[in-house]
């Protein structure tokens, strides 16, 4: 007889995980599947901002020295000099590694998981899911997908939304650190844009973004190297190069729904944002999070159709405003000349800027569903 869990996670990483600790600490019974062990590396920022950072604490997770704080977001476009936006509270920086390695070790302590390090996939059958993990079959009441953006868990609700955005092309490098960095830094302009987080053990990641001509042909050493050469300011804070540079594929199509109300999408799975406001690991712990909440909702007796749509309001809510900011940053960015202006008039207006700063770090968006927030 196969064994019944109250949801199945395929992914396992920050909002799989998260969705599974929390899901756990409520009583729920959870099975992660993911066929990738060990330290988990990715080319990704590595800084998680405010809202980011409070689920991480929320689910028992402390930098404990593993993270470096910084303040806030520095923007520098030639000819315009800096705009600095603080956060609201401090955003915090891990390398992926230790990231993956301290979620990982929260869930190993968690007695209602059952952690499987295999490929699985699921089926609907009836109002639950069937799940294959290698050659083992189990069932679950509900199954929430956290598999990235070319994940095939839950395709009933992936089919791509009209108007998707074009790919672009993104490549990481970490270096050491040769000049303090105490923020995030964005460089604009000359076809490139290039972002520095600081991390800890004196070091750096580089991201490099290019779209149209700027990227064609480049692999991601080449990538990281053109930007690199654009933004003489960024290159000066960088030392040796850490090991190689990784790259990836940017602006994947967004699914037409995040839930049926059976199976959930959060991470990369429900919409990526876009990475220059370098909230994709904060989207995802939140999102993850959220799908927990909705999970406990319908164990408390919600109905599956009032769940479903208060997860899909809390999703939308949480990427809307990032993504119209990313947007119209991503439309500055190719325009020298409008960027500056940008620059110069913020600095005259700090409230804007602060909203701006608010909306990326995540306080304007909700955190969890409406449905748990009072229970």
């Amino acid at each position: 007889m196969r064994s019944m869990h109250d949801v199945a996670i395929l992914g396992g990483g920050p909002a799989g995980i998260a969705c599974a600790l929390r899901a756990a600490d409520a009583g729920l019974s959870v099975l992660l599947c993911d066929p990738q062990a060990g330290a988990f590396d990715k080319p990704c920022g590595e800084g998680i901002l405010p809202a980011g950072a409070q689920v991480l604490r929320e689910l028992g997770i402390a930098p404990a020295g593993l993270a470096r704080s910084f303040a806030g977001i520095r923007y520098c476009v030639p000819g315009a000099g800096e705009l600095e936006l603080d956060l609201e509270a401090p955003g915090e920086a891990w390398w992926r590694t230790d990231l993956h390695q301290a979620l990982e070790s929260a869930l190993a302590a968690r007695p209602g998981v059952l952690r499987l390090t295999v490929r699985a996939d699921a089926e609907a059958e009836g109002e639950a899911f069937r799940i294959r993990a290698g050659d083992r079959e189990f069932m679950a009441r509900h199954l929430v997908a956290a598999d990235g953006a070319g994940g095939r868990a839950a395709a009933w609700l992936r089919p791509a939304a009209a108007g998707a955005e074009r790919p672009r092309q993104g490549a990481r490098a970490r270096f050491a650190e040769a000049i303090r960095l105490d923020r995030v830094e964005v460089h604009f302009g000359g076809g490139y844009d290039v972002y520095l987080t600081p991390l800890p053990r004196g070091a750096i990641n580089a991201v490099v973004l290019a779209e149209g001509r700027a990227g064609a042909g480049l692999d991601a050493e080449a990538l990281v190297a053109r930007g690199l050469a654009a933004h003489p300011r960024a290159a000066a804070r960088l030392g040796r190069q850490l090991g190689r540079a990784e790259g990836r594929a940017l602006g994947q199509p967004w699914p037409r729904r995040l839930t049926d109300g059976g199976a959930f999408l959060v991470g990369d799975a429900g919409g990526a944002v876009d990475p220059i406001l370098g909230a994709g690991v904060t989207v995802a712990l939140r999102t993850g999070a959220q799908a927990a909440d909705a999970l406990i909702a319908l164990r408390r007796g919600v109905a599956r159709r009032d769940a479903a749509r208060a997860f899909q309001r809390a999703g939308r809510a949480e990427r809307r405003a990032r993504s119209l900011l990313a947007s119209g940053l991503r439309f500055i960015s190719r325009h020298d000349a409008l960027a500056r202006g940008l620059t110069r008039s913020l600095r005259l207006a700090p409230g804007v800027a602060g909203r701006l700063a608010a909306i990326a770090g995540g306080s304007a968006a909700p955190h969890g569903t409406s449905l748990t927030a009072g229970a």
